[in-house]
């Protein structure tokens, strides 16, 4: 009998929050208008691990403080 492989382990909340930023650096750094091109489906999309939208706003309800918080990354 085959052993099943293990899943993935899942990210902490301080984890999937840094992730949700670090992509938000990214998508600043390399967008024309900085910040402001970090939006929730930009962000979800340039995550390391599937991240939906939904999860960033879970993170950071308003896209203020999405920017907020890449702003201070990034300073």
């Amino acid at each position: 009998m085959t052993e099943k492989p293990t899943s993935r382990a899942r990210l902490t909340p301080d984890e999937r929050r840094d992730m949700i930023v670090r992509a938000g650096v990214s998508v600043a750094k390399a967008g024309e208008h900085g910040v402001y091109d970090a939006t929730y489906d930009s962000v979800a999309d340039a995550c390391e691990a599937p991240t939906s939208r939904w999860t960033v706003k879970h993170y950071f309800p308003t896209v203020a403080e999405l920017r907020g918080a890449v702003s201070e990354a990034m300073a």
